[in-house]
């Protein structure tokens, strides 16, 4: 039961993700993409119960219990629903681009 909580969110974020893309990222970008997924909605669902829900013990004993289970999925869902809005809200607004000095220095000596 803890690999299905922790997995199968991000699973459905990620193809919430793949959806939304005008391509279709390789295997290599949605592998990468469903790691960033697994992480952040497995960091901000524990923050979640540690905060909110007040678990303070170890994660794994209380994974295995069927109430304990069932809340975590569920506000893991929750998440998994509402990050890639967020990512796509910030790539519309924030555009992060990088230049290349070093290249248009040597076409200028030329």
């Amino acid at each position: 039961m803890p690999f299905v909580a922790l997995m199968c969110p991000a699973a459905i974020s990620l193809a919430i993700y793949r959806k939304r893309r005008e391509y279709k990222p390789g295997v290599i970008d949605s592998i990468a993409a469903y790691l960033i997924f697994v992480l952040v909605i497995n960091l901000l669902t524990m923050c979640t119960t540690v905060y909110l829900l007040r678990v303070y013990d170890s994660m794994q004993s209380f994974m295995e219990g069927f109430v304990f289970f069932t809340k975590y999925v569920i506000i893991a869902t929750v998440f998994a629903l509402i990050i890639p809005s967020l990512y796509d809200l910030f790539t519309r607004y924030f555009k992060i681009s990088f230049d290349d000095k070093v290249k248009s220095d040597r076409n200028d000596k030329k």
